[in-house]
């Protein structure tokens, strides 16, 4: 992981003072990672990014909520990378990564494993290391538990003529319930009293008098669950 220590050490990159300051550990490592070019940093491991689809419309494609990159930060391969450019291919569960130095900029694919979390378009993704959930997005985090959602779309070719294109769908979100450590899929009754077999009766009674709540509200309404469990 890079150290602090590090960082204070590059010559006109901070003083010794802003390195006692933990309000500005972000702005360092950022600074650290500029001053090395990303091209020097862990963040280059990865496959360089072949876009797969054709789009005709910017507001169709296969990306969490824009095809652009945004300004995140990254944890990988042990690192974490701030004020960095990201983008969330949902079809495909993947992030890609936009690095340069002087002359270039490329973009990578990091390698999927070694990713920890990101963060963009302040939404957090964390990386369940399951190849059924892939990276879900952390909507309420306690610590008892925390709410996740899993976004996806998925991609249909198109033929208009001699002309092929691709057109995409946002799937229906699917939320999930971090628990002692287990990801547990979350929609019915009947899943909660599976996770919790000995507070059927709270759950019942809870389904039962917040009907309007779980249909306009699914997030509060499982928070004002877990909090009664």
């Amino acid at each position: 992981m890079k150290k602090l220590l590090l960082a204070c050490s590059l010559v006109g990159l901070v003083s010794a003072g802003t390195c006692q300051n933990s309000n500005n550990v972000s702005e360092i490592y950022s600074s650290f990672d500029e001053t090395l070019g990303a091209y020097n940093t862990n963040l280059s491991y990865g496959d360089v990014f072949e876009e797969q689809y054709r789009k005709i419309t910017k507001n169709n494609h296969n990306f969490f909520l824009k095809d652009e990159f945004v300004k995140g930060s990254i944890h990988y391969r042990g690192d974490l990378f701030f004020n960095t450019e990201l983008k969330y291919d949902i079809v495909n569960d993947i992030v890609i990564v936009r690095i340069s130095n002087k002359s270039e900029a490329i973009a990578i694919v990091p390698e999927k494993q070694r990713i920890q979390f990101f963060k963009m378009n302040n939404s957090k993704f964390i990386n369940t290391f399951s190849d059924e959930y892939g990276f879900l997005e952390e909507i309420v985090s306690s610590d008892n538990f925390s709410i996740l959602k899993k976004h996806k779309k998925f991609s249909k070719e198109k033929k208009n003529l001699n002309f092929v294109h691709h057109v995409f769908k946002k799937k229906k979100d699917r939320f999930f319930l971090l628990h002692d450590n287990q990801y547990h899929e979350i929609e019915s009754k009947k899943d909660f009293m599976n996770i919790f077999p000995d507070k059927k009766q709270i759950i019942s009674e809870h389904f039962k008098t917040n009907k309007r709540l779980q249909k306009s509200n699914f997030v509060a309404f499982v928070s004002k669950l877990m909090n009664r469990l």
